[in-house]
C-alpha cells in the first residue's frame, strides 16, 4: 500500500511540475519525464525486492514503450508535442496498472487503454476550456469565428448533409443485413442525437482553425526568436530546410542560422497540453473509467 502511494505521489508531482512549466514557458524540459522514469525504476526495483517478483517493472517497461510508440505517431502527425509524448510514457511507467485505492473496476490488462481514453476525454474538455479562455482574452476571435461560419456556410451544411445521409444509409444496410425492421421513429430518434452532435463537432473544428490562425500563429522578427519557439512553416535556408510541420522547438544554433538569412518568420503555439496528464490521474483515481462515468446510460 505504501509503495503504491509513492508511485502515485511521484506521478502527481511529475505531471503537476510538467503542466505548470508548460503553462508558464510552453516547453517541458526533458528532466521532468526523465526524473519520473528514474523514480519509477527505483520504486519498481524496491517493489520487486519486497514482493520477490519483478513482473511489475517488466510490465511497466512494455506498456510505456507501447505508449511511446503511439505517442510518437501523434507527434509525427503534428497532433502532440514531443514533451507531451514523453510525459505520457513516464506517467504510465509509474502507474501501468490500477492502484488498489483507485475507484476503478476493469480487467487489469485493460487499464492502460482506460487511462489513455481518460487522457483523451479529459484532454478534450481541457482543450475546450483552454480555447474559450483564449477566446475571451482575444476579442477578435469570436468575430473571426462568425465570419468563418458565414464564409463556409455551404461547406458546413453540405458536410452535415453527407454525414446524415451516410448515417441513414448505414442504418438501413445494417437493418437489411440483420433482417431487422427499422421504424421511422427510431431513425428520427437517432438523428435527434446525431445531427446536433455532428454540428457541434464541425463548428468546434472551424473554431479550432480560427483559433489557430488568430492566436497560435504569428509573424515575428527573427531578433525576437527564443530557444524553444516552434516554426509554423518550413524555413528554407542556404544549407538546410527547417521543418514547420512538427512541434519541435528551435535550438540556439538554428536561431543563429535563421537570423543570418531571414528577417521575419512565422511561429506557432499549440494548446499547452501538459496539465492534462495531472488531471487524468486524478480523474482515474476518483472516478475510474471515463467511458462508463460519462456514458453509463449506453
Amino acid at each position: 500500500m505504501f509503495i503504491e502511494v509513492l508511485f502515485l505521489v511521484a506521478a502527481l508531482i511529475g505531471t503537476a511540475a510538467g503542466g505548470w512549466i508548460d503553462l508558464k514557458t510552453t516547453e517541458i524540459p526533458d528532466i521532468v519525464p526523465a526524473s519520473m522514469v528514474g523514480a519509477g525504476f527505483i520504486l519498481h526495483i524496491v517493489n520487486g525486492v519486497m514482493t520477490g517478483s519483478f513482473h511489475g517493472l517488466i510490465y511497466a517497461l512494455i506498456v510505456s514503450v507501447i505508449y511511446l510508440v503511439f505517442g510518437y505517431i501523434l507527434y509525427y502527425t503534428g497532433q502532440w508535442g514531443e514533451a507531451d509524448v514523453l510525459l505520457l510514457a513516464a506517467t504510465v511507467f509509474l502507474i501501468p496498472q490500477p492502484l488498489s485505492f483507485f475507484n476503478i473496476t476493469t480487467i487489469e490488462g485493460l487499464y492502460p487503454l482506460v487511462f489513455l481514453v481518460n487522457t483523451f476525454i479529459i484532454g478534450g474538455i481541457y482543450s475546450v476550456i483552454y480555447s474559450l479562455v483564449l477566446a475571451l482574452r482575444h476579442k477578435e476571435i469570436f468575430p473571426n469565428f462568425f465570419k468563418d461560419i458565414m464564409k463556409n456556410a455551404k461547406k458546413i451544411i453540405s458536410t452535415l448533409a453527407i454525414l446524415t445521409t451516410g448515417l441513414v444509409a448505414v442504418i438501413f444496410i445494417l437493418s437489411w443485413k440483420m433482417e431487422v425492421n427499422i421504424i421511422p421513429e427510431l431513425i428520427i430518434f437517432q438523428l435527434m442525437f446525431f445531427i446536433p452532435t455532428a454540428t457541434a463537432l464541425i463548428l468546434m473544428y472551424r473554431f479550432a482553425l480560427v483559433l489557430d490562425n488568430t492566436v497560435f500563429k504569428s509573424k515575428i522578427q527573427v531578433s525576437k526568436l527564443r530557444d524553444g519557439d516552434v516554426l509554423a512553416e518550413d524555413v528554407k535556408l542556404k544549407d538546410t530546410t527547417l521543418s514547420g510541420k512538427l512541434f519541435i522547438g528551435l535550438t540556439e544554433g538554428q536561431i543563429k542560422q535563421i537570423t543570418k538569412e531571414k528577417k521575419y518568420v512565422n511561429i506557432k503555439e499549440g494548446i499547452r497540453y501538459g496539465p492534462t496528464f495531472f488531471f487524468a490521474i486524478l480523474f482515474t483515481w476518483f472516478f475510474g473509467n471515463s467511458i462508463f462515468f460519462l456514458f453509463g446510460w449506453i
